[in-house]
């Protein structure tokens, strides 16, 4: 096991991690790519919320929809990032961005076990 998940001060607390990694990607990267995306986080999208989608203001650009998962086992690191991408094409969260007529989706998904990282993509 690398995570604790039960110590609500430990670091690597499920929500407590989850929560930083998302503030971290959509305050960072608003301000980086907001001259050629649109970031947003948890807002509904086909059948469920994404966690995190990457809108290009240029429709011939490629956009992203990213899925995070934590996992307490590191051996099953590359499943869990597999599944997060089964995710979003089961729960269509590619649909916002098709109706925008965003072709080029690109479907993230990412697992973490402590500090290790594991991205699968289609």
């Amino acid at each position: 096991m690398c995570c604790n998940y039960h110590n609500p001060h430990n670091y690597y607390n499920i929500d407590y991690y989850f929560d930083k990694i998302l503030r971290y990607f959509v305050h960072h990267y608003n301000n980086y790519l907001d001259n050629h995306y649109y970031v947003k986080s948890n807002e509904e999208s086909g059948l469920g919320r994404y966690d995190l989608m990457i809108e290009p203001k240029n429709k011939n650009t490629r956009g992203f929809i990213l899925e995070f998962k934590v996992t307490k086992d590191e051996n099953s690191l590359e499943k869990v990032s597999k599944e997060a991408v089964n995710q979003i094409i089961e729960k269509k969260y590619d649909v916002a961005l098709k109706n925008r007529g965003i072709e080029d989706v690109t479907l993230v998904g990412v697992a973490f076990c402590g500090k290790l990282v594991k991205i699968s993509y289609f």
